[in-house]
């Protein structure tokens, strides 16, 4: 079949897993094939013995490609493979467990691969059928586009040793471009990501639990690593944990880390939550254990740490919590808008070419115009156009036309999403929102308030809200969905 298509297999080993053998083989499909279907590596098989196929196998062969590409000595397609097994229920249990992976497991064994013809029909079913342009969660890897000056930046920041925070609305990409640092950091850095949005609401055990949260995390993060890293104070820590030992703790894993010459880094994400939107809700703890991170970072050469979310008041603002601000004008703020033209084009051109599609320039211009280069947004898009695209159309393309007829019923669909990212806004951003009001209502009226609040405009055009049209400011998009 592989010589009829004119590819070939590359690679192959058996192995035993459990006293059951399985092997798995690399295969490079003809340039035509590989065109097609926007596959640009090799592509695994993976083959079981077992009759009733457990998902711990279908994790063996994911595991598989993994493992390969960080061999160094192969480059595996990241979210394909086939896989062959004698259960006659192997085409149900895919379908199944695919609906829950990056990774599209295509069953092998119930068609006659002696037809060439099969084999195409099969990566038509489940490439054209894929949606790789919606993503509601975090990315990484492969599924991460863009953002090279960012990325930059941010590692221009660890390696100089500065603190930074990453800021922007909802839905703009903060938590991937933490993942994306968290990949590139060398062997030597431990990275720990503590997502505070699961923290509870500010109150008097919201400190505790930031402390809790950020040790075990470590301690987790120590604990899976090759060399197991044992650390005295964390047991002691989490048997009796207490704002006021948390920086004793805290040290107590740095110097331990700095003993095997590791790095210590800590990515604190929706920083927001931390943050009262009433003034008067103060917890001084929180402000205590910033004051705790800053001097860690002061006094070791080892230890970092970054924020990210939508408030820079962390960095802006004299007092915290109703105490001076540790974080106050000695952080790197960095802002993350929308994503650039050509990095919004490649986006769309990368996973429309895994997804069998094509994508003309009228379609790249409508997708950048109607949400402009907002990344949620423009996913979003994205999706609901290749969804108008018909599975057995010869040449399947997203055309200007597409993205229009899709635009109506998107609208409506992320209407909540829209909502929400305002009403974020004017929880956090309070005079940046009535800023916002001034200029749709009365543009010049906004160009005097602007002038007495300098600070606020600079929000509204670091936050892709707004940009400067001549001497006059314009809305964004986003404003237009609103």
């Amino acid at each position: 079949m592989l010589i009829e298509l004119g590819s070939e297999f590359v690679y192959a080993k058996r192995c035993i897993k459990d006293n059951k053998k399985y092997g798995i083989a690399l295969v490079r499909f003809s340039g035509q094939i590989e065109n097609t279907f926007g596959i640009t590596r090799e592509v695994l098989f993976f083959y079981s013995e077992f009759v009733d196929l457990q998902t711990r196998t279908y994790n063996k062969a994911i595991s598989e490609i993994k493992s390969l590409n960080n061999s160094g000595k192969r480059t595996v397609t990241e979210d394909l493979l086939f896989l062959h097994s004698p259960d006659k229920r192997l085409a149900e249990k895919l379908a199944d467990w695919n609906k829950n992976s990056s990774v599209r497991a295509i069953p092998l064994s119930q068609y006659d691969t002696s037809d060439s013809i099969n084999i195409i029909e099969l990566l038509k079913q489940n490439i054209y059928v894929r949606d790789l342009f919606y993503e509601t969660k975090s990315v990484g890897g492969s599924d991460f586009f863009g953002r090279d000056k960012a990325v930059q930046e941010l590692e221009s920041d660890i390696f100089e040793k500065r603190v930074s925070g990453i800021f922007g609305l909802r839905k703009m990409g903060k938590t991937s471009l933490l993942n994306k640092i968290r990949e590139n950091l060398p062997s030597n850095f431990i990275c720990i990501y503590i997502d505070l949005e699961d923290l509870p609401a500010l109150g008097d055990t919201t400190a505790l639990s930031l402390c809790s949260k950020i040790i075990r995390g470590i301690d987790k993060s120590l604990s899976s690593q090759k060399n197991k890293i044992s650390v005295k104070a964390i047991k002691e820590f989490i048997q009796n944990p207490s704002v006021n030992s948390f920086g004793d703790t805290l040290n107590s894993i740095i110097q331990k880390l700095a003993s095997i010459d590791n790095r210590l880094i800590i990515q604190l994400d929706e920083i927001e939550y931390l943050i009262p939107s009433d003034k008067n809700q103060f917890v001084p703890e929180i402000s205590q254990i910033f004051g705790v991170l800053r001097s860690a970072v002061q006094e070791n050469n080892n230890f970092l740490f970054t924020v990210a979310g939508l408030a820079s008041e962390i960095f802006e603002e004299d007092s915290f919590h109703g105490r001076i601000n540790p974080l106050f004008s000695w952080g790197t703020t960095r802002w993350l808008g929308p994503f650039e033209k050509h990095e919004a084009d490649t986006l769309a051109r990368t996973l429309s070419n895994k997804m069998g599609l094509e994508i003309s320039e009228s379609g790249l211009e409508k997708l950048y115009e109607a949400t402009g280069g907002h990344a949620f947004l423009y996913r979003t898009l994205a999706s609901a156009a290749s969804k108008l695209v018909p599975i057995s159309t010869h040449k399947r393309q997203i055309s200007g036309s597409t993205v229009l007829q899709a635009i109506e019923d998107w609208r409506l669909e992320i209407a909540g999403n829209i909502k929400q990212i305002f009403n974020q806004l004017s929880a956090y951003y309070p005079l940046e929102s009535l800023l916002l009001d001034s200029l749709l209502n009365s543009p010049v009226q906004f160009l005097e308030d602007s002038v007495q609040e300098p600070q606020a405009l600079n929000h509204l055009i670091k936050l892709g809200l707004i940009y400067k049209d001549g001497s006059n400011y314009q809305p964004n998009v986003l404003l237009e969905l609103y």
